[in-house]
């Protein structure tokens, strides 16, 4: 019987790069944006769709047929993620969705829909956690529990979250990719 997890933690440097960017998305950054519903599908029973935040610094490539640059700070947070990939000796040819989240509590405590960030193609996920918070993140039903400064990657599967639980909020960065 296998007991291989699906996704891998990698190594993170927390190079200056990553620092500075960590810096600029936890704090008084303009450009958050408000979402009502994480996922945009209706949740299964026992889940929900609970708002967050999101910083887009690489938009999803759906709606155009390719990604949109989408902040200023797109080639720092695009030049750290294949810093981060390359230490840990992971070949990227194109980076699909570059973002921070912000999650908060629920006042049910349910988890977010599972999801697959790009239902008609192939990718991998990225996401690194930029703060201490509760709530684990669920990938093909495997759980994870994240530090700060921790980052996983994993294959195009159904994952969600948990989310935190009152008066604590998790930040992310999360990237998609081939």
């Amino acid at each position: 019987m296998s007991t291989e997890l699906p996704y891998k933690k990698l190594k993170n440097p927390c190079t200056p790069n990553y620092k500075h960017l960590k810096d600029y998305i936890l704090g008084p950054t303009p450009g958050w944006c408000f979402y009502k519903h994480a996922v945009l599908q209706e949740p299964e029973d026992g889940y929900e769709q609970p708002p967050m935040m999101t910083l887009h610094f690489l938009s999803r490539p759906e709606p155009w047929g390719h990604s949109l640059i989408a902040s200023d700070y797109f080639c720092q947070a695009h030049e750290f993620v294949l810093e981060l990939l390359a230490v840990n000796g992971i070949m990227c040819n194109r980076v699909l969705r570059l973002a921070a989240n912000i999650m908060f509590p629920t006042a049910t405590g349910k988890p977010a829909s599972p999801h697959i960030d790009h239902e008609v193609m192939k990718h991998n996920n990225l996401i690194v956690y930029l703060n201490d918070s509760s709530g684990d993140t669920v990938i093909d039903g495997h759980p994870f529990s994240p530090k700060e400064d921790e980052a996983i990657i994993f294959p195009g599967l159904k994952h969600y979250v948990v989310p935190p639980s009152t008066n604590d909020y998790r930040v992310v960065l999360v990237a998609t990719y081939q």
